[in-house]
């Protein structure tokens, strides 16, 4: 077992735990929801396919009882399950996902809501690039993907029991170029979403229409400064989008220094500096002889940047989203002269710009302040916004 598997081994443990630990307090319940669609044309003459359909279970968590629910609307956390075919089943063959997410309330009001979601999480596609002769699906080319979603809904509350809702949902897999090729699989679809709430909407109407008030835990205290510390590890298949096809995956190391500060409730900027050091481009360098890179290997192969971030925080997850800016990226030139489409705008952003979409799990709640936390979270890295490497961190936070 490599670092990288058995870094994702323990991320997988230890989000079901912190999972489980971070909604002892707030109200769940079930849902369930059925979803119908069609898979969204993204490269020339990709082939087509029929109807999209599928089930979803979802496991949620009210928010109502603190300063950060109270800035983002009474918001949900929850953890959906998901099975669907999606219309061509030579071609693309079944989905299956676990993806965690975050709903946000588009406006504050007791009844009928509307709700958007954003969620990241796995994927496992039965049918994929070269899986028993699959030459023609050139949207993803493993069985492990990353899954993002994105959703609108509203809804409808029927009791103090039961809800309804309708929704329009993104969906989108890809392995984040760990193997090629990597167009990326997306879908649009309609849903209809029924959700048992064990009385907890009656319980949220009269909060929100300030009848009744929980105890609320409140931050009377200014918002403190953190040091911030990330070390990762990523896979990356060397190649461009299309390929070639069927080479080793290796990794890439990363490690990161910011400081963080939460500006509101549940908001954290950080800005810092990131270190990547790139074993592919290495092994290019140092065996291919490269002119201009083989006299300095390593120094060829790293990439150093300054990132600025803003992360989500809810209870003890995080959405993370970063950009940065390459201030060292030298081989990135000779890597996209061989891969890549000749075009100057395109290079000039993705050599100058990188960008990170990410889901982190606390250890403990981060808007409390604590003096010290721990993260472990799983990321997208792109340049600019092409998928570039997934990963898996563990995050530090020392108050400062």
């Amino acid at each position: 077992m490599n670092l990288c598997q058995f870094a994702k081994y323990v991320w997988v443990s230890v989000v079901w735990l912190l999972c489980a630990a971070s909604h002892a307090q707030n109200t769940t319940y079930l849902a369930a929801e059925i979803l119908a669609g069609g898979v969204v044309p993204n490269y020339r003459q990709q082939p087509p396919s029929g109807l999209l359909t599928g089930v979803v279970a979802h496991w949620v968590v009210q928010h109502y009882n603190n300063d950060v629910a109270d800035f983002f609307n009474n918001p949900r956390t929850g953890l959906a399950l998901g099975a669907i075919q999606q219309g061509n089943n030579a071609l693309y063959g079944h989905q299956y996902f676990l993806v965690p997410y975050v709903a946000l309330r588009m406006r504050k009001q007791a009844v009928h809501p509307a709700w958007f979601r954003v969620g990241l999480g796995a994927a496992w596609l039965t049918k994929h690039h070269r899986s028993v002769g699959n030459t023609r699906n050139l949207s993803v080319g493993s069985s492990v993907n990353f899954a993002f979603q994105v959703a609108a809904h509203k809804e409808w509350v029927i009791s103090d029991r039961l809800t309804l809702k309708a929704g329009l949902h993104y969906l989108h897999a890809s392995n984040a170029h760990v193997q090629l090729p990597n167009f990326g699989l997306n879908a649009a679809a309609i849903s209809v979403q029924a959700a048992y709430q064990r009385g907890s909407t009656d319980r949220l109407a009269r909060v929100e229409a300030g009848a009744y008030e929980p105890d609320k835990p409140t931050l009377n205290k200014p918002a403190r400064w953190y040091l911030n510390q990330e070390t990762g590890c990523g896979l990356h298949e060397y190649g461009g989008t299309t390929g070639p096809v069927g080479r080793a995956k290796r990794p890439v190391f990363f490690s990161t220094l910011s400081v963080a500060k939460s500006v509101r409730p549940g908001i954290q900027l950080k800005t810092g500096f990131g270190y990547r050091f790139y074993e592919h481009y290495y092994r290019d360098v140092t065996q291919n002889r490269i002119a201009g890179f083989s006299d300095r290997p390593v120094w060829s192969a790293s990439n150093i940047y300054l990132l600025v971030g803003s992360e989500f925080l809810f209870d003890r997850v995080g959405i993370d989203v970063q950009g940065g800016l390459n201030l060292h990226k030298p081989f990135f030139k000779y890597f996209y002269q061989e891969y890549e489409d000749q075009h100057k705008l395109d290079y000039t952003v993705k050599q100058l710009f990188n960008s990170q979409l990410g889901i982190n799990f606390y250890m403990f709640k981060q808007h409390r302040q604590p003096r010290f936390n721990v993260s472990v979270g799983g990321q997208v890295n792109a340049n600019f916004g092409q998928a570039d490497f997934g990963s898996v961190k563990l995050a530090t936070y020392y108050r400062l």
